[in-house]
């Protein structure tokens, strides 16, 4: 074993080519987690240690390892003591949560009866059997910090289920005792302190100190009663001087001034904390702050239960209940709105997110979060329409957007200096070494930034509408952020197939010119009508047009919108001209409901793309169909009867490959004009939900329809699309 360790890299790269892992790691890659248990379990084997103090070694040089990755002055600084140190680990995971966003980090707690050198720690993480690298790491932190000697042994260990999915967590307890490493000498003689021996906290307490905390104590009995007393509940003199030497030592010789009442009233107490909810046991919102209410008003409802309007985004993987919130009540919470609790208005914007604490108002066991808006650039701000002004002004979140800014100019002066060929060695250049260039040149300087910024912002654009030609929306943010997307299953989407009747004989009789004129006029029309009835072309080869709906963040209403997309073009069909003898364009079209899985494909040039038997079935019920009709499965038209869409029975057809099926022909849509349907509306007047107000009313409650005469109801989900002007955009609410 000696030497194993003293050829540690030899021995490090062995255990490396065992574990079939390579030698250099990237600190900035994600490793499963399996990787880390073979190399301990190899690890243990080759250096003959158990596996507790092997741990327990690693979390010693984890803090090392810590440090030269530059977080020492945050650790150093994470509090006064080893309590305050390890009430405060979580806030260090929440700033590295953006490197790792999909990290479940774990989480620490102590009693609240713990003390600077007697303290009960809870452990809870995702990862078993690994509770001996934090006893390594949280002793080490103590000598190197504290100077603190710490004494930890585990008093339970059990598995606790915090969420529904990915949800199980190692719970460990530990019992902590502190000493001071160097301890100072106490002279024989009259006692300075309550207690000198090694047993006691409060050996530090000065008689004065709690001496002035027993008289603070009697002038409250004295205006508050006998009942007002912490000390009334012991009956015994050295239980009450317990008491008081603890009050003493939680504040380290300061006795605190309780005002009788709070000077401030409620109405005023939200207005100055905007973003603060409290709740009781049951999860009840009993209040909440000014700005919250104006973006959910029906959080002012009795009945508001808290995870109604919030879902968590940290800690991650855990849900939203009172005993998660008791077990990571030191962990800052992430709390992200809800849309469909938010006003209309907020559909079409980034999620709001609130960054704050717990706090346990132990006297009615209700919990205050006290937080602001998670913002960390000015973008964050612009994207959700806020404004400066929605942060109050004592929060440090705007000193934050004011670095941002100061940093973005930063930037902007190296930037401008290393375009004029100027030397800075990293200084900022200074205002009078600035006054001293021409004006000549400084306005030369401008003009060549602000051409380099507008091409930029064109080649942005470019790819943006490139990518948008062949992705969906959602598709393309992943992108962007160099994500590539993979395959998904979806359960239940709606594809259309449609063709032109006699294409290849209008091929052979036109010219290049003329069928390519047509397909661009057919294509653009039906482009269009996708937009507004917000449904997505997947392909089109010649004259085969591939559309479905139901993927995405879009999934809802998918065979209505196909359905309403298929009456749309059927209709713009006959202002399309075929050429060589200038006739309308006939259709035949296929709409069939099932399941597809969905990708994309490819790194230089990413494309969506759709597999499974739903787009075979619409293409065969597309060549099955005839001239100038929308020919429909079964599956579909169950979902569309009674939703004001007139069917004709087309009556059995065999499918090959699939037999005898049932099958309908899509007539038209009752409840639109047709100049809706094409996305043409009348004086200008916005088109919303097909089916709202024109529908009987069992069929409205089961299908939460509303109708056109009321106003929708708060957080109702519908996404404003973009299109052209004269578009009419039709809207699904839930």
């Amino acid at each position: 074993m000696a030497d194993s360790i003293a050829n540690g890299e030899y021995t490090l790269e062995s255990v490396n080519a065992r574990a079939k892992c390579e030698y250099d790691f990237d600190n900035n890659f994600v490793y499963d987690d399996n990787v880390a248990d073979t190399i301990i379990t190899l690890a243990i084997d080759v250096l003959g240690l158990p596996k507790e103090p092997l741990l327990e070694m690693i979390g010693e040089y984890y803090l090392t390892y810590l440090e030269k990755r530059g977080f020492d002055e945050m650790l150093r600084n994470l509090g006064h003591n080893v309590l305050e140190f390890l009430q405060n680990l979580d806030s260090v995971h929440v700033l590295i949560r953006r490197d790792y966003p999909d990290m479940v980090a774990p989480s620490f707690r102590c009693d609240e009866d713990s003390s600077s050198d007697r303290m009960v720690l809870h452990y809870y993480s995702k990862r078993e059997g690994l509770h001996s690298i934090v006893k390594g790491l949280t002793v080490e932190a103590a000598k190197k910090f504290y100077t603190m000697q710490l004494e930890m042994s585990v008093v339970s260990i059990e598995t606790i289920k915090v969420s529904e999915e990915n949800g199980f967590r190692e719970h460990v307890t530990f019992d902590v005792t502190a000493k001071k490493i160097k301890e100072q000498i106490i002279e024989e003689g009259p006692p300075t302190f309550i207690a000198q021996t090694k047993k006691h906290s409060e050996k530090q307490i000065l008689k004065e100190d709690v001496e002035a905390v027993k008289q603070k104590l009697e002038q409250i009995r004295l205006q508050l009663g006998e009942n007002a007393l912490p000390l009334n509940r012991k009956t015994s003199v050295q239980a009450r001087w317990k008491i008081a030497a603890k009050i003493t030592a939680m504040h380290r010789g300061f006795v605190p001034n309780y005002p009788e009442t709070l000077a401030i009233n409620p109405r005023m107490f939200i207005e100055m904390f905007p973003y603060h909810v409290i709740f009781d046991n049951e999860m009840k919102v009993v209040q909440s702050g000014i700005k919250i209410q104006m973006l959910m008003p029906s959080i002012r409802s009795r009945q508001a239960v808290l995870s109604d309007f919030f879902q968590v985004r940290w800690p991650s993987c855990v849900d939203l209940n009172y005993e998660n919130i008791g077990r990571f009540v030191l962990c800052p919470f992430i709390l992200e709105f809800r849309r469909d609790a938010m006003e209309r208005e907020w559909n079409d914007r980034p999620a709001l997110q609130l960054k704050g604490q717990m706090f346990l108002l132990r006297d009615r066991g209700f919990y205050a979060y006290m937080a602001s808006p998670a913002a960390h650039c000015w973008a964050d701000l612009e994207n959700r329409k806020l404004k400066l002004s929605d942060i109050p002004m004592w929060d440090v979140t705007r000193d934050f957007l004011v670095a941002n800014l100061e940093y973005r100019k930063c930037i902007e002066t190296n930037v401008r200096a290393s375009l004029s060929g100027s030397q800075t060695d990293g200084r900022r250049i200074s205002v009078s070494g600035a006054r001293r260039g021409s004006l000549g040149d400084e306005a030369a300087i401008r003009d060549r930034i602000s051409r380099l910024q507008s091409e930029a912002e064109k080649e942005r654009r470019k790819n943006e509408a490139l990518y948008s030609a062949f992705l969906p929306k959602d598709a393309i943010d992943l992108v962007n952020g160099g994500l590539v997307p993979y395959g998904d299953f979806q359960p239940q989407v709606t594809a259309l197939f449609c063709d032109v009747v006699k294409f290849l004989p209008i091929v052979a009789k036109s010219s290049p010119q003329d069928v390519i004129g047509m397909l661009d006029a057919m294509y653009t029309t039906f482009d269009k009508i996708t937009r507004v009835h917000d449904t997505y072309r997947v392909e089109s080869i010649g004259d085969a047009y591939l559309v479905i709906a139901g993927t995405g963040n879009q999934k809802e209403h998918h065979a209505e919108r196909v359905a309403n997309t298929a009456l749309g073009m059927l209709l713009a069909a006959r202002n399309i001209k075929a050429p060589p003898d200038n006739i309308s364009v006939t259709l035949r079209i296929g709409i069939h409901t099932g399941s597809l899985v969905t990708g994309v494909l490819g790194n230089r040039l990413p494309r969506f793309v759709v597999m499974g038997e739903t787009t075979v079935v619409a293409s065969k019920l597309e060549s099955h169909s005839e001239p100038g009709k929308i020919h429909v499965s079964p599956t579909t038209q169950t979902i569309l009867k009674d939703k004001g869409y007139q069917f004709e029975a087309r009556g059995k057809i065999d499918l090959r490959g699939y037999g005898p099926l049932e099958t309908y022909f899509l007539v038209k849509n009752d409840l639109f004009s047709d100049e809706e349907l094409i996305g043409r509306s009348h004086g200008n007047q916005e088109v919303t939900y097909i089916n709202e107000g024109k529908v009987e009313a069992t069929f409205a409650k089961q299908n939460k329809v509303h109708p056109l005469t009321t106003s929708p109801p708060s957080g109702g989900a519908s996404r404003q699309l973009t299109g052209e002007s004269e578009d009419t955009i039709i809207e699904f609410k839930k």
